[in-house]
């Protein structure tokens, strides 16, 4: 019966080193991602939203430079990725 436990016991030890193991590796990729989406946003991202939000704006920037925004055209926007989101009451 002893035998039995060990194996069950070193089993449940190797799932839960492969669990952490999978969410370490999520968790790299959520950050990688993060970084990636954060790279024309020009103000701080934080909490547990943070990759939300950054995902958002990255959308919000792919969408811009696809259709314009507004008064500005497609013709308008600067081709070589300058385009920005700021916080900030005046541009």
């Amino acid at each position: 019966m002893k035998t039995n436990q060990n194996k069950q016991q070193k089993e449940d030890k190797m799932n839960i080193q492969e669990i952490e193991r999978i969410g370490n590796e999520a968790q790299k990729r959520n950050d990688l991602e993060f970084k990636e989406n954060k790279k024309n946003i020009n103000f701080s991202l934080r909490g547990q939203n943070k990759y939300y939000f950054a995902f958002q704006c990255a959308l919000f920037i792919k969408n811009v430079k696809k259709y314009g925004f507004g008064h500005i055209t497609i013709d308008m926007i600067d081709k070589e990725n300058k385009l920005k989101i700021l916080n900030s009451d005046t541009y």
